[in-house]
């Protein structure tokens, strides 16, 4: 088999800022400055990782790594405490996001109480695997309750193989085996929270879709990210369905050319302006490479329309018969009983996507895309199979062979660039 092509690894000076930073003397705060404007502190970034399920702090050594090398300055944090709770039937999801929400509080006070004074702020990132992204948002209104509103600005949320919309998928397919995550209740809430099938207390929604109602606190710290992106395999993940990792179940992709051997590419991706750092970075250093076995494409198309036109359907269309629900009126005007009553029914009522790999709340999928999203699709191919294509987007050395790894590295190494803009 051929070896994936060697990309030159990225540097923080491949690409100009955003802002030139102003020398200062020893000891004192870095400034910037932009344009013509007065010049002030810059933010200092601090970078969390969540990892998922069975995963451990470890999971991140690559990320930790090449962040480590193009995010000069960054204070990278990957999430120590979870490993034990978030194995598989262990903890509930709701249960490890106020855990984690703990450890962020503490270690952002602890940058705040090394900071002494200063007046420099904190700008907090986000990314999650699996079902740390999950995690991830459920723990941020807790976050902010402690801190407080003005300590802390967010920048961006990274979603890599996130159920987004659940695990459960239709009857009538492959994926059907997931549905039975919802019997696991009388051992752990964890699975069944991840497909959309536990019951809040007090007539409250399943976690899931507390985390996506649109008027809920967790949408509403999750709108304040300068950016979100989700990363999801196109196929091959035998745990999270492209479908439910971005939010787009109409998207299907027909499969690779080079299918038979070993390769990478991105499939697909969409938000993103042409003057991104990770734009920049496929277009120069990407762009020689067609997506052959030894290689990667940066180029792909949907044979769907993307995911932003999947909310045109008319609200009062049946569930049942649409891949897609509408979003609810943001209107304040009083309802009655019988209208609040329909009202909750559709919230609740299901859809499939044209794939049948995801079967989610139509109500989840509206919410959601109500709110700017980065997406990319990513294909990956390796003979004779993977070892476990679920860890290729944070490439966990341990669970692949060493060709998958060095292809995570790859894609690892382009996925930095999105912190970047």
């Amino acid at each position: 088999l051929k070896q994936p092509l060697a990309l030159p690894r990225l540097s923080g000076s491949d690409f100009p800022s955003a802002g030139v930073m102003e020398p200062s003397p020893a000891g004192q705060e870095p400034t910037s400055r932009l344009g013509g404007e007065t010049p002030c502190l810059a933010p200092q970034h601090m970078l969390f990782f969540v990892h998922g399920m069975g995963g451990t702090e470890v999971d991140w050594d690559l990320w930790v790594e090449v962040a480590g090398e193009i995010l000069s300055g960054w204070r990278l944090r990957p999430v120590t405490t979870l490993a034990e709770g978030a194995r598989f039937m262990g903890n509930g999801v709701d249960a490890l996001a106020d855990q984690a929400a703990v450890e962020i509080v503490a270690a952002v006070r602890e940058e705040q109480a090394q900071a002494g004074g200063s007046a420099r702020r904190l700008m907090l990132h986000f990314i999650g695997h699996s079902m740390g992204g999950l995690i991830a948002r459920g723990a941020l209104p807790q976050v902010f309750r402690e801190l407080g509103d003005d300590t802390c600005e967010l920048g961006h949320y990274l979603s890599l193989s996130t159920p987004h919309l659940g695990v459960q998928a239709s009857w009538t397919s492959g994926h059907f085996w997931k549905n039975f995550s919802a019997l696991s209740g009388i051992f752990s809430q964890q699975c069944v929270q991840l497909a959309v099938s536990d019951r809040g207390e007090d007539g409250r929604p399943p976690y899931l879709m507390a985390l996506s109602e649109s008027e809920g606190e967790f949408l509403e710290v999750l709108s304040r990210f300068r950016t979100r992106t989700c990363v999801s395999l196109v196929r091959g993940d035998p745990l999270i369905s492209m479908c439910s990792g971005l939010m787009g179940p109409d998207l299907t992709f027909e499969p690779p050319k080079w299918e038979s051997g070993c390769g990478w590419r991105f499939e697909f991706r969409s938000g993103f302006d042409a003057s991104s750092s990770f734009e920049r970075a496929l277009n120069e250093r990407g762009a020689d490479f067609s997506g052959s076995s030894s290689g990667h494409s940066v180029q792909g198309k949907a044979s769907a329309p993307s995911p932003e036109s999947e909310l045109a359907d008319d609200e009062d269309s049946s569930p049942q018969t649409s891949n897609t629900s509408a979003p609810e009126s943001s209107s304040t005007t009083p309802e009655s009983e019988q209208r609040r009553q329909s009202r909750c029914a559709r919230r609740r009522a299901w859809s499939q996507s044209a794939d049948g790999s995801c079967r989610f709340p139509g109500s989840m999928l509206s919410a959601l895309n109500s709110l700017p999203w980065r997406r990319i699709a990513v294909s990956m191919t390796h003979t004779p199979t993977a070892k476990n294509a679920h860890v290729f987007l944070i490439g966990k050395g341990t669970e692949q062979h060493m060709t998958e790894h060095q292809m995570s590295r790859q894609c690892v190494t382009f996925l930095v660039e999105l912190l970047r803009d």
